[in-house]
């Protein structure tokens, strides 16, 4: 799951640049191009980021609901 959203993130950033990508999830293309256009570069990089640490929390073997909750809450900081 922690995977599907770093990937969720890392290409909503390349979108911002690269529009002609090939994308895991071409379904969810408008909504990426969308949430792109309205959140700038800096942000979208501390999601990424926010994502791929909560993946280390988790090999740590801390709890999952925790930790989940924990990055939903950075995530939400992060867009306001």
């Amino acid at each position: 799951m922690l995977d599907v959203v770093v990937i969720l993130w890392q290409e909503t950033l390349n979108l911002k640049y690269l529009d002609n990508q090939t994308i895991a999830f071409p379904k969810l293309r408008d909504v990426m191009v969308q949430t792109a256009s309205q959140v700038d570069e800096v942000t979208l990089l501390r999601l990424v980021e926010t994502a791929l640490q909560t993946k280390s929390a988790l090999a740590s073997n801390m709890n999952f609901q925790n930790i989940i909750e924990t990055m939903t809450l950075a995530g939400l900081d992060l867009l306001k």
